[in-house]
């Protein structure tokens, strides 16, 4: 029997599922453990730590990274038990609880006041007691349940006023002296309005550096392969928004492995730029590319202000190299729904509408669409003539309306005949042409009869 939320329930199901209402928000860096494995794709994501994070609990979790709550009204450890510190006590999120030395972490050094900024993507705002920053004690084992007494007696910063700038409060804190390798942040924000209280773990290493004159803006994560000829552009703007700088890189054949790329890109940035660097921080305060999908962070002159985007423009006729290694094995017993991705035969395979034990590949006018072949080539997806009309997947969810704010991940809209669901905060960007790297997950065609068998 399959799960009540599980990511495979036809498109109906999804529109009607239950939406968790305390959903409000993250750490964005240090990136918090349960939005960093979101980021990373909550139905293949690519470390083994989130891997077994949603063995344990689920996707579900992932999907409602900004959910981890409870009323405690000020009285954290009556409602947080030992053990379950980083999922809130929520058994919904127990997969964030989980003893491992391997959970990602962020590189973190002081700025030249000693402190260091924190970011905390606020999904929905609301009024503020304090966000309190512990950190665990000298001598952690992170291979054991995190309990309270792990970390250190006192908050070392308490933030009572924040200001929310384009949906993230910032806030910065003295970083804690004389820790080095890795510990684990642990932040409360306790509403004013409200006894709601948020919970998050942020697994940060201290690589020695006392002092850096850089900041971090983000992280580039590679999630697929890329054709030869795609070009992926960094882009540098200053506090206003305005452009400062952009820097594209056009791929070479065998330059598109998604290990590859964000080195290579980084690279180039690193050699022509003084306000911008891509990579890892060093000891010295240093920041040098490194070979991987995610490891790389992009940083900015510290103070200044600025930040940055990362636009992928793939050649004519181009698709992203599927990562088969990132996607779930074709399965017969399996039902699928419009929009996923599997793989099966060395090839990833895309379901164009409902179907359940049907093998990719074995009729061309099946449900599934050939994706590419598991390496840095990408096969033409062959074009049959003529093309028969998609069967539907479900009946249509509510109409998606550019005035409205798609703030819950995972909510289910329909435009032009197909129903899509969004992967992160979204308002006015129209679903159908949204594209595979856009926040609109295409979950294929529906239909809008009542009385449809789908229901």
């Amino acid at each position: 029997m399959r799960r009540m939320f599980s990511p495979r329930l036809a498109p109906l199901a999804l529109a009607l599922m239950p939406l968790f209402a305390a959903a409000h928000g993250s750490f964005e860096l240090p990136i918090s453990r349960i939005y960093g494995c979101f980021k990373e794709g909550p139905e293949a994501p690519k470390s083994a730590a989130c891997q077994a994070a949603v063995a344990a609990g689920g996707t579900q979790a992932l999907y409602d990274w900004n959910g981890v709550n409870q009323n405690p009204d000020g009285r954290h450890r009556d409602f947080v038990p030992d053990g379950q510190l980083c999922s809130g006590g929520k058994s919904l999120y127990k997969g964030m609880d989980l003893p491992r030395a391997d959970w990602p972490s962020t590189p973190v050094a002081a700025d030249a006041n000693g402190n260091l900024e924190f970011v905390y993507h606020a999904a929905a705002p609301h009024a503020t007691r304090y966000f309190d920053f512990y950190i665990t004690r000298d001598g952690y084992d992170p291979t054991k349940p995190l309990k309270w007494s792990d970390l250190e007696a006192q908050p070392f910063c308490r933030v009572t006023t924040v200001k929310l700038e384009n949906g993230r409060y910032k806030m910065s804190c003295p970083l804690p002296r004389n820790k080095s390798g890795r510990h684990v942040i642990y932040n409360i924000w306790q509403r004013s309005d409200s006894p709601e209280a948020f919970y998050a773990c942020m697994d940060v290493s201290f690589n020695g550096a006392v002092v850096s004159n850089w900041k971090e803006a983000g992280q580039v994560r590679a999630q697929q392969n890329l054709p030869a000829d795609s070009k992926v552009t960094l882009r540098l703007f200053d506090s206003g928004g305005r452009d400062l700088e952009t820097h594209t890189l056009t791929l070479a054949a065998g330059q598109g492995l998604a290990d590859l790329w964000p080195q290579l890109l980084g690279n180039q940035v690193n050699s022509a730029s003084s306000r911008v660097k891509v990579g890892v921080l060093d000891p010295r305060g240093n920041v040098a590319a490194v070979r991987s999908a995610s490891e790389n962070r992009v940083y900015v002159v510290n103070g200044s202000g600025n930040h940055f985007q990362i636009d992928i423009t793939l050649p004519p006729g181009g698709s992203p190299d599927p990562a088969c290694n990132g996607l779930p094995s074709w399965s017969t017993s399996v039902t699928y729904t419009g929009g996923e991705v599997v793989s099966y035969n060395q090839k990833a395979w895309k379901a164009q509408w409902w179907n359940v034990g049907t093998i990719p590949g074995a009729d061309q006018w099946g449900p599934w669409k050939l994706q590419g072949n598991c390496s840095t080539t990408v096969t033409p997806t062959p074009t049959p003539t003529p093309t028969p009309t998609p069967k539907p997947s479900g009946v249509c969810a509510a109409a998606w309306s550019a005035n409205t704010v798609y703030d819950k991940v995972g909510t289910t809209v329909s435009a032009n005949g197909h129903n899509y669901r969004n992967q992160w905060w979204t308002q006015g960007e129209d679903p159908t042409k949204s594209g595979a790297w856009g926040v609109w997950q295409n979950l294929g065609a529906c239909h809008a009869n009542s009385s449809s068998k789908w229901r």
